[in-house]
């Protein structure tokens, strides 16, 4: 498996499945590994059920006594029902329309379920939540878990499931950040950031791999224009003469006086268009720094800040 593969080769994408991660623009499986969390939920406090609050979103590790599927009387639906206990205490869970969770889930094993408790009518109740059993490594529940941006009827479990199946592979990427870069801007390395980002063992890793994404956008933007200032360097473009009589009396009949800065821009531009390469300019209306010396010029004083310095 290699992350040029197409999501499709994945065992367990169908093509709905597949349709779905295209219309999200993931395409193969390097696509799928940079489909990253737009959020995350903290599920890995373990609460007790004797200790639970109102409306509180909890994690709560519970061996399953009882599971069965009923039928709703005036709706269309199959609830499933069961009851849990963590030797504190017991909480009923309720699903609606997953009939298969009769079968997938176990009386006699040990889950991690997640969702906000309320107070039912026979103790505290869970209605549809998150659950996994109890193993080494959790994926859906009893962690920091990822919340993806969704198309069709994929589901952020699914597509966790999907992630965690070729995180293996980020040791194939090269780290285009060199030691030195990483070492200056204590930036985590490329295989640690891409696992951290999907499936974090905590917040502060999280927002170690975050920073480590954001510092390549904005490294990559800069190289770009870069190479793009460089590019017109080399460029050739015809001269403008400066015609000082046609900038004075449009300056005068402007009806107002130049503000220091508008002053400022108008004397580099005015310089950058005599030069033989093209001008490469940002205009904006944000004010000009603090302490900004121009250039000095015998014949355009006119033109020139009130105050040369400001």
């Amino acid at each position: 498996m290699k992350l040029s593969d197409k999501i499709s080769t994945l065992p367990t994408v169908g093509p709905k499945t597949a349709g779905s991660l295209g219309n999200l623009g993931l395409k193969n499986l390097k696509d799928l590994l940079y489909h990253f969390p737009v959020s995350y939920q903290d599920l890995s406090r373990i609460t007790k059920i004797s200790e639970l609050q109102p409306n509180q979103l909890v994690t709560v590790k519970a061996t399953l006594q009882t599971v069965a599927n009923r039928r709703a009387r005036r709706r269309r639906m199959t609830i499933t029902e069961a009851l849990a206990e963590d030797g504190t205490a017991t909480i009923s869970l309720v699903w609606f329309n997953q009939p298969f969770l009769e079968k997938s889930l176990r009386v006699g094993s040990e889950y991690y379920f997640s969702g906000r408790a309320k107070p039912g009518r026979t103790g505290w109740q869970l209605t549809g939540p998150s659950w996994e059993p109890v193993k080494t490594e959790q994926t859906h529940a009893a962690r920091i878990v990822p919340i993806y941006s969704l198309s069709g009827k994929l589901t952020s479990k699914r597509l966790r499931f999907l992630i965690k199946q070729i995180l293996p592979l980020v040791t194939s990427l090269r780290d285009w950040l060199s030691p030195q870069i990483r070492r200056r801007q204590q930036l985590i390395p490329l295989a640690k950031a891409l696992k951290q980002i999907h499936f974090p063992d905590s917040l502060q890793l999280q927002k170690q791999a975050r920073r480590r994404f954001a510092f390549e956008e904005l490294f990559l933007i800069q190289l770009i224009a870069t190479a793009k200032r460089r590019e017109l360097e080399e460029m050739q473009a015809p001269p403008i003469p400066f015609d000082e009589e046609l900038v004075r009396n449009f300056v005068s009949d402007l009806g107002f006086t130049l503000t220091n800065g508008q002053r400022r821009s108008t004397w580099e531009i005015l310089q950058d268009l005599t030069a033989p390469q093209p001008m490469n300019r940002l205009l904006t209306a944000m004010s000009v720094p603090a302490k900004l010396w121009l250039p000095p010029s015998p014949s355009w004083k006119w033109l020139k800040p009130v105050n040369r310095r400001f």
